[in-house]
């Protein structure tokens, strides 16, 4: 189980939230040019 969201976020946390945003807009991007 994830623990609940904590006060501090480690670096892997920020880094996978980037990625998230990151591959949502190359997503978007992907289907728009379509």
């Amino acid at each position: 189980m994830r623990p609940n969201k904590v006060e501090t976020p480690t670096v892997g946390a920020v880094e996978a939230s980037n990625l998230s945003v990151t591959f949502e807009e190359t997503n978007a991007s992907t289907h728009n040019r379509e």
